[in-house]
């Protein structure tokens, strides 16, 4: 056995750190054949030297630690300290006494601990403006001097806004959209970059380009600016180790001096950039630079937020994509990028000073086979005007290079307004723009529709997970907390995002209102004085992301921080939903209702959002050769947004929400009986069956659900509202009512993730293949059909006459990817040990599959279950992980049976 993929804090660049007791993670792998191994012994060493793990290195030595433990084993040393790099490594025994070498050094190294360690000052580089109106980009600048070699450097760094540092002319890092998206007023993150190799003895240049970006950049549905502040602003600290032991220390202070006539126009994350190269600066990020005309930069307090180390992944720009040119029947030229992503563009471009190129980012073509950005009704949703447009004003004189840099627009297609030369294809890139997690799953299968959908849903995931997880890469880009938790199963199978969650919860706690509330978006892309935004916080599904996705995580990683620091934050989100559930809304029909204060039927709630006949409640937009055609333009919607969210917020929804109370409040009484909450265990188990209760005797009378409505019997199935004796009565009529639509799905956001499983679940397992595998409107495998390359946001994203609705990256819909891996391919964790050290592979093949497989990375090794028919017969091949176990189900009804690690195949007969 030998031990590899050494893992500290879900992190696989861990620098600039500040977790105070920190966890480890490794994998042992087998070096032969041999089955059932896993560790008997660990010993885990901890040294400042990476040469040296003796003395006076040696920091920590746990000793030799009879335990399987290998996934974040704690740390037990001496206290850590800020800048503090130390490496690590690991030696294991395994149950056959065999010793392994001891693994490869990993390292990690710790950011500043203490506000203490912060010499710098918060400076402020822009002069008086108008906040109401764009500001062109700012430029910072300071010279300082070295006076020897350089051993170590460190640049620890944050901004309000956008920014990209450069020192002596070379970009420092790969982080794009730098700092981390957040809650400005109330938590920052500093970002830490090794720029040893960026310095040089005597004269050196510190350079900041600074855009909009999440603090004061366009957002939302509303377009709201400035919501985390107006003002850009930098702390940055570079600290020099010299190699004769002096140190040197330069911060953001007085002596920085700035300007705003740089070429950066115009920038906006959403609406785009304006880039006027014949602006350029030469030299002006290298010393003896003439910055005589910069202005004096303003040194401030800051904005009373605190500041503390990421902690998580990056934002990375990753694969590219060379188009295709298109001529559009109306003329225009577009470059179609074959896969529609978020991310940015590069181009080269020759022609005359002064003349200046546009181009227009967008997601589809129109029935019409043209180029637009219509279908996402931007003039219902407080747009309407400038959106995703880049402009480059040439400075002339040969052939120009340029890549945006504070603009990521969701694009497949992009259109090209006054190109003064010939369009190549070679001229052009797209560049995919996401948070850096590894990808962990694969799947694949006999139908070639059903493994594109797999992969569409994965494209989905990587155009919405930038540092939040949010909706859509076009037109709000908000991180909606219900779609992330109808998908946070799914993602972390598709991805590791176990370091991006820990982060986005850490947002979600700073962000809850004192009562409870958790908003819709986080962090938050309104204005506290949007009164919309604030009247549709805390709906049931949304808010209850506070509790579902850290134990959904735990599950998943068997981390149990993510119950621990969260514990608060998902105890106050039931506690709102008990408070408003002893409320009675006085607007509807009084009934006698022995369950009143376990019913919540008062506050906004979405319910059911996007169900495939419900309306998004936005009329599309007529394209403008509509317009041409004399069609009149629909009618505004009444009322607000999709299907009248006015009335919603009267009326409540006491089906959808006293659900979700229930659900919650379960898996809370999960949570604290996992932390050793006994009392409260008890509490929230109870107020969870008074809940059902509540749900049963309103929505399921007699133990019968009568409705033609797929949603109202998958969320009882699948949350486990019934009782057990009614439960295969509704499973049952619910396969007769998808029958019944034709096999076409008929579930919105919130029950689409549940309803293969529910019906497979009790014995409908030919029903969820039928409706998985159906191509007509409305169905997964229609956007296929319809070449997309994403997930939509509706049912209907390209309708049957070809004309486009709504965005088309949207990712909550590919959330059924969970059931291709759980089902399909069979590979599932147990409900009882969370984190895959021990599992389930139950393959259950049906609909026109022949074969299928899947893979996951889990954090014990690659689990694998690949199938196939032959013939008569059903045969499996299954990898199982060192140091794991899982239980085999076969399809052929024969009685399960556990295995230990090692490569298996079993051959049944299907007869």
């Amino acid at each position: 056995m030998k031990v590899e993929s050494l893992t500290f804090e879900h992190l696989h660049n861990p620098i600039g750190v500040d977790v105070l007791a920190p966890r480890f993670s490794w994998k042992c792998v087998s070096e032969s054949d041999e089955k059932d191994l896993f560790q008997l012994v660990y010993r885990v060493q901890v040294s400042s030297c990476a040469d040296s793990f003796e003395q006076p290195h040696l920091l920590w030595d746990s000793g030799e630690v009879q335990s399987d433990a290998s996934v974040l084993v704690p740390y037990e040393g001496p206290a850590l300290a800020s800048r503090q790099r130390l490496f690590w490594r690991v030696k294991v025994w395994d149950n056959n006494g065999v010793e392994s070498n001891w693994s490869e050094p990993a390292w990690f190294e710790m950011g500043l601990l203490a506000e203490s360690d912060w010499q710098a000052r918060w400076i402020e580089p822009e002069q008086d403006f108008d906040p109401q109106h764009p500001q062109p980009g700012s430029y910072s600048r300071v010279e300082f001097g070295l006076g020897g070699a350089v051993k170590r450097a460190r640049l620890y760094m944050t901004s309000l806004g956008f920014y990209q540092a450069f020192l002596n002319g070379c970009r420092v890092g790969a982080y794009a959209f730098a700092p981390t998206r957040t809650n400005y007023r109330k938590l920052i993150h500093y970002q830490t970059y090794d720029v040893t190799d960026l310095l040089k003895e005597g004269a050196n240049a510190l350079g900041v380009v600074q855009g909009d970006g999440w603090l004061r950049g366009k957002g939302g549905i509303h377009n709201d600016r400035n919501v985390h502040g107006e003002r850009l602003a930098i702390l940055a600290q570079l600290e020099v180790e010299l190699t004769d032991g002096s140190k040197v220390v330069v911060c953001s202070d007085e002596a920085w001096k700035a300007s705003q006539n740089g070429p950066m126009r115009v920038n906006d994350p959403k609406e785009g950039e304006d880039y006027d190269a014949r602006l350029e600066m030469p030299g002006w990020d290298l010393p003896n630079f003439d910055d005589s005309a910069w202005h004096n930069v303003r040194v401030t307090d800051g904005c009373g937020a605190k500041v503390c180390a990421s902690n998580s992944v990056p934002i990375a720009e990753k694969e590219q994509f060379a188009p295709t040119v298109l001529t559009t029947p109306d003329g225009s030229t577009v470059l179609d990028f074959g896969q529609n992503i978020a991310g940015i563009v590069t181009f080269r471009v020759q022609g005359e000073r002064g003349h200046t190129v546009k181009l227009v980012h967008g997601e589809t073509l129109n029935q019409f086979g043209n180029f637009s950005i219509k279908h996402l009704s931007l003039p219902f949703l407080g747009g309407g005007g400038r959106f995703q447009q880049l402009e480059y004003t040439l400075k002339g004189g040969g052939v120009e290079s340029y890549k945006t840099m504070f603009m990521v627009s969701g694009f497949r297609y992009v259109k090209l307004f006054d190109w003064p030369c010939a369009v190549k294809a070679e001229d052009f890139s797209a560049i995919a723009v996401y948070s850096d997690m590894p990808e962990t799953a694969s799947f694949e299968c006999s139908n070639p529709l059903v493994t594109q959908l797999f992969q569409n849903t994965l494209w989905s995931q990587k155009g919405n997970f930038l540092d939040v997880p949010t909706d859509c890469p076009t037109r709000e880009r908000g991180g909606w907390s219900g779609d992330a938790q109808i998908f946070v199963r799914t993602g972390t199978y598709l991805m590791d995002t176990a370091a991006f969650f820990h982060k986005w919860l850490k947002e979600m706690a700073v962000q809850q209102g004192p009562d409870g509330i958790v908003p819709n978006l986080i962090p938050a892309v309104a204005g506290a004085d949007n009164q919309f935004e604030a009247g549709v916080m805390g709906s049931a599904g949304w808010g209850d992301a506070a509790v579902i996705i850290p134990w959904t995580m735990w599950k998943m990683t068997g981390d149990t921080r993510f119950l621990e620091n969260n514990w608060e934050m998902m105890k106050k989100w039931v506690d709102y939903e008990v408070r408003h559930a002893k409320d009675t809304n006085p607007l509807r029909e009084p009934i006698d209702n022995p369950y009143a204060e376990s019913t919540w039927d008062t506050c906004f709630h979405f319910g059911e959002w996007l169900e495939a006949d419900s309306p998004m409640g936005f009329p599309p937009i007529l394209e403008d050769e509509e317009l041409a055609m004399g069609i009149t333009p629909p009618s505004p919607p009444s009322g607000h947004g999709p299907g009248g969210l006015r009335e919603r917020a009267k009326l409540g929804n006491p089906e959808v929400a006293t659900a979700y109370f229930s659900y919650s409040a379960g898996l809370l009484a999960e949570c604290a009986a996992a932390l050793g909450k006994k009392k409260m265990a008890k509490k929230y188990r109870k107020i969870s069956k008074m809940a059902k209760k509540a749900y049963r005797f309103l929505f399921a009378r007699e133990g019968r659900i009568h409705s033609d409505r797929q949603a109202h019997y998958v969320r009882p199935l699948a949350l486990g509202l019934l009782k057990k004796k009614d439960r295969q009565a509704a499973a049952d009529d619910l396969a007769a009512l998808v029958a019944r639509k034709g096999y076409h799905i008929g579930t919105g956001f919130l029950s689409t993730v549940f309803i293969c499983q529910v019906l497979g679940q009790y014995g409908h397992l030919d029903t969820a293949y039928r409706l998985l595998e159906q191509t007509t409107m409305p169905s997964w495998l229609y956007s296929v059909t319809k070449g997309a390359t994403t997930i939509w946001e509706s049912w209907n994203g390209i309708d049957e006459e070809g004309r486009p609705h709504h965005s088309h990256n949207h990712y909550s819909y590919g959330a059924v990817c969970g059931w291709l891996i759980e089902t399909v391919a069979g590979i599932r964790p147990s409900e009882d040990v969370p984190g895959f050290e021990y599992f389930i592979i139950e393959p259950r093949p049906g609909g026109s599959l022949t074969h299928a497989s899947a893979s996951f990375q889990s954090p014990y090794g690659e689990i694998k279950s690949a199938w196939k028919l032959d013939g008569k017969n059903f045969i499996l091949d299954v990898s199982v992980p060192v140091n794991t176990s899982a239980t085999i189900c076969l399809p052929d009804g024969s009685i399960p049976f556990e295995v230990g690690s090692g490569t298996y195949q079993y051959r049944v007969s299907m007869a």
